[in-house]
């Protein structure tokens, strides 16, 4: 758990008791921390998911300007053969070919894990091709297992404007 904001409470009281009212909201202040602390335990992952749950994007299977349908159906005219991957690459064990396959990963949202990160690694060793594609996400420990890095910086390019095939017309 990460917890991003912790606010102290010390209550003050302007009494005659002066020292006893003081400990007393010293506890207070104690107890209502504690209690914070375990509340935002109990429902911080439910409010992160509530408040970052979002629709994937760049999908082969949606038709958002920015996902990928046009692009695989593309492939798909050409006489390529696609599948889609949702959840790991531990499919690519099953490969028969890999030396005819290729693997296209645009827009890394999770981190690989060892595991997967091998997985893809053995496949490119075992003839498999790959496209890497990502700009600020999570590509860049799988770009390092083959000694590309991403830099972090922001692509320019000045013919962004004046070329009309980059416009995205409804």
């Amino acid at each position: 758990m990460v917890v991003t904001t912790i606010y102290l409470y010390k209550s003050t009281f302007a009494t005659k008791t002066g020292e006893e009212v003081a400990m007393k909201g010293d506890v207070i202040g104690v107890g209502l921390l504690a209690g914070s602390i375990v509340v935002l335990t109990l429902f911080y992952p439910y409010v992160i998911d509530a408040v970052s749950t979002r629709e994937p994007e760049l999908s082969a299977y949606s038709d958002d300007w920015n996902d990928l349908s046009r692009f695989r159906k593309a492939l798909e005219e050409e006489g390529f053969e696609t599948h889609g991957i949702v959840a790991t690459p531990g499919i690519l064990r099953e490969v028969e070919e890999p030396e005819r396959t290729l693997l296209i990963i645009v827009g890394v949202e999770t981190a690989y894990n060892y595991r997967d990160t091998q997985t893809i690694v053995d496949f490119i060793e075992a003839g498999g091709s790959l496209i890497l594609a990502d700009d600020y996400g999570f590509a860049d420990d799988l770009a390092r297992e083959f000694g590309v890095n991403y830099y972090r910086h922001d692509l320019w390019d000045p013919n962004f404007i004046t070329n009309t095939s980059f416009l995205n017309i409804t």
